[in-house]
């Protein structure tokens, strides 16, 4: 369900719009992978509804919708496209 949510997500993102459609599979992997890894220490492959709302990585998440692409805030934003781009690389 996560990651439908980002799905559906990303093409309301300001910080988004130049997402290549080829890489748009990718990047929602990556941001699913990355609300998991911070809500689901247990490794169950999934994750309470309240710990999400109470994270900081919604809140990071969510704050696409306002950046600009180059917005410098972005640079540290785990959800941003140019992140998503060096996990991408990385791996």
């Amino acid at each position: 369900e996560i990651f439908e949510f980002v799905g559906r997500s990303v093409s309301t993102m300001s910080a988004l719009r130049s997402l290549p459609p080829e890489f748009a599979q990718h990047y929602c992997e990556i941001a699913t992978r990355r609300f998991m890894f911070a809500h689901d220490a247990k490794k169950r492959g999934r994750c309470r509804i309240s710990d999400l709302l109470a994270g900081t990585a919604l809140a990071d998440f969510n704050e696409l919708h306002a950046a600009d692409e180059d917005d410098p805030r972005l640079t540290k934003n785990w959800f941003s496209l140019a992140s998503a781009r060096r996990v991408r690389k990385a791996f």
